[in-house]
C-alpha cells in the first residue's frame, strides 16, 4: 500500500490513556479522529496447498458506544506491529488506502466485520478474476469468495505483509481486537480450519521503550484444527418458500453437530441468515431461550400476532441428540439465493453451516420471487420448436420465471422484449405491450417481430412468470438438437 506520511509510534503511554490491549479485559479509550493500523507479516498466515480462505472476521470487542462511527480499510504492506496516531479532518484517513470495508454492531457489545459479506462489485479484482468467483470445497460444496476475501489472499500472497487501519470518529471504548481467518480445503481431506490472531497476543507492553512491540514467541497463526469459537454443523434440510407478499416468506432448516461446548451461561442466541451470492445477511434476530434441563436442549417459541411482523417462531438445539432446527415464518426474505450461509452466536460461540441447491428446496430451486425488487433474472421452465409444414410457419414456446430489480421502474409498454433461441434473436418492439388494470401484469397478441414471425406474450412481474409462442417464423432448426433459449426486457438478450 501506499506509506501514510505520518509519524508514528507503538502505543506510547500518556496521561489519560490505558496501555492499549493488554490481556486484561480493560477498557481502551479511542478519541476522536484517532486511528490505529494493525500491521501482520504474511508467513504468520501461510496457507497450505489445497486450501483456500473462505472468511475472515475482524471484531472489536466490548466497544463502548454502539453506533461509534469507525472507519475501516483493509491493508497491503502496512509497517509490522500496531500503531496509533490522531488524524486531520471529519473524513476517512484511510481514504485511498488499501480497500474500504463495513460492520455491524452485534447486541452482544461487537463490532463485525466478514470479509465474505464485503462485496465491491466494482473492485478491480474482477478484471483478474471471474465474477462471481465460486471454488468447489473438498466436501462437494460450493462457497463463492467475495471481493475483499480474494484482495485478502492477494495481500497475503505478495509476501509484503497485510492488516487493517481503524480511523474513529467518535470517542469510544474497547477491550479487544480480534482477527480470524478461516481457510477450507478444495483438495484431499476435507477440513475446516482457523488462524486466530489477538493484539494482545501478537504484541506485549516494553515498559523500558514504552513502546508495543511484536513477540515472536507467541505464534498465534499455527495451522491447526478449528475448535472454538467457530463450530460446523451439518446442514441437512432447508426450505424456503416465498409468500404472495412482502414479509410473507418462510424458511425452515434442520441438522447436526458433532460438538457441544458448556453454553448454559449464553443469555441469547442470535441468528444470521447470509446469501453467500453477493455476501448480504438477509435476516439476522437475537432470541432467548427455555434450557430444558432434563432433554439438555434449548428451545425457542413463539406465536405471530395477527397483523405484527413475523420472525423466528421456534428454534431448538438439542445438546443430547446433537441436532438442530429453526423456523422462520412471515418474514422477509428479499434477495437470498443459494448458497446459504446460517450462522448462530452463542457469545464465543458460533455455530455455522452452508446449503447449496443440492440441499435447498430438494429437487426445485429456490424461488425466483426472492429476487423480485432486489436483481434481474430469467429461469426457462420449459421450451421447445417445432417446424411447420411449410416455409415460414415454425414455432417456439417458452415458459419460465422472471424477477427485476425494480417493478415499478419497470414499464414493458414502453421497453422492448428479445427472445432468442439459439443464435437467432426476435425482438418485440416497444409499444407493444398493454398493462393490466390491476398489479403489474403485461400482454401482446400477434406481435410482428422485428426479425419476423408474430409473438404472443405475457409476463407477470408480481407472480414472477411469463409465457411467449412465437409463430409463422423461420427457424434455423437442426434435427435431434437443443438450443438455448432466453428472454430478455430492453435490449437483445446475450
Amino acid at each position: 500500500m501506499k506509506q501514510l506520511k505520518t509519524n508514528l509510534f507503538l502505543f506510547e503511554i500518556y496521561t489519560g490513556f490505558f496501555p492499549l490491549l493488554t490481556a486484561l479485559a480493560a477498557a481502551h479509550t479511542m478519541s476522536p479522529n484517532e486511528y490505529l493500523i494493525w500491521g501482520i507479516p504474511s508467513e504468520e498466515l501461510a496457507i497450505p496447498a489445497g486450501a483456500v480462505i473462505t472468511e475472515a472476521v475482524l471484531t472489536i470487542h466490548d466497544i463502548v458506544p454502539a453506533k461509534a462511527r469507525i472507519y475501516v480499510h483493509l491493508l497491503d504492506n502496512p509497517t509490522e506491529g500496531v500503531q496509533r496516531d490522531t488524524g486531520s479532518g471529519s473524513g476517512d484517513i484511510f481514504a485511498g488506502y488499501g480497500v474500504s470495508v463495513t460492520g455491524a454492531f452485534s447486541n452482544k457489545g461487537k463490532w463485525v466485520c466478514r470479509l465474505s459479506q464485503n462485496n465491491n462489485k466494482k473492485s478491480t479484482i474482477w478484471t483478474i478474476f471471474p465474477n462471481p468467483y465460486k471454488v468447489k470445497l473438498a466436501d462437494g460444496s460450493t462457497v463463492s469468495l467475495s471481493s475483499s476475501l480474494l484482495e485478502l489472499t492477494d495481500y497475503i500472497g505478495n509476501g509484503s505483509g497485510f492488516g487493517f487501519g481503524l480511523n474513529f470518529k467518535d470517542i469510544c471504548t474497547f477491550t479487544q481486537i480480534t482477527l480470524d481467518v478461516t481457510a477450507k480445503t478444495y483438495l484431499g481431506d476435507y477440513q475446516v480450519q482457523t488462524f486466530s490472531f489477538r493484539i494482545s497476543d501478537l504484541y506485549s507492553y516494553n515498559e523500558s521503550s514504552g513502546k508495543w512491540e511484536y513477540s515472536a514467541e507467541a505464534e498465534p497463526a499455527d495451522w491447526e484444527q478449528n475448535d472454538e469459537p467457530s463450530l460446523p454443523v451439518t446442514i441437512k434440510s432447508v426450505q424456503v418458500a416465498a409468500g404472495n407478499g412482502v414479509g410473507q416468506d418462510s424458511l425452515t432448516v434442520s441438522g447436526s453437530f458433532a460438538a457441544a461446548p458448556n453454553l448454559l451461561q449464553v443469555p441469547s442466541i442470535e441468528t444470521s441468515v447470509v446469501s453467500l451470492t453477493d455476501g448480504a445477511e438477509i435476516y439476522t434476530e437475537e432470541c432467548g431461550y427455555k434450557w430444558d434441563k432434563t432433554k439438555n436442549q434449548f428451545v425457542w417459541t413463539r406465536k405471530i400476532a395477527k397483523n405484527q411482523p413475523g420472525g423466528i417462531t421456534s428454534l431448538k438445539f438439542d445438546f443430547a441428540k446433537c441436532t438442530f432446527a429453526m423456523t422462520l415464518s412471515k418474514t422477509n426474505l428479499t434477495g437470498l439465493s443459494c448458497p446459504i450461509r446460517f450462522e448462530w452466536d452463542f457469545g464465543d460461540t458460533v455455530y455455522y453451516g452452508e446449503a447449496d441447491e443440492s440441499i435447498v428446496n430438494g429437487k426445485q430451486r429456490i424461488p425466483i420471487r426472492l429476487m423480485r425488487n432486489y436483481r434481474d433474472e430469467v429461469r426457462i421452465s420449459k421450451a421447445a420448436a417445432k417446424h411447420g409444414k411449410t416455409a415460414g410457419t415454425d414455432q417456439v414456446s417458452i415458459t419460465g420465471e422472471i424477477a427485476v430489480a425494480d417493478v415499478a421502474g419497470t414499464d414493458l409498454t414502453a421497453l422492448p422484449v428479445s427472445i432468442t433461441w439459439g443464435a437467432q434473436t426476435f425482438t418485440i418492439p416497444e409499444g407493444s405491450f398493454t398493462k393490466a388494470a390491476k398489479g403489474n401484469v403485461y400482454s401482446c397478441l400477434n406481435v410482428p417481430a422485428a426479425e419476423g414471425g408474430l409473438v404472443s406474450c405475457k409476463i407477470d412481474l408480481d407472480k414472477c412468470i411469463f409465457s411467449v409462442i412465437l409463430k409463422n417464423a423461420v427457424l434455423d432448426l437442426v434435427p435431434g438438437t437443443a438450443a438455448d433459449a432466453n428472454l430478455q426486457i430492453g435490449r437483445a438478450a446475450d
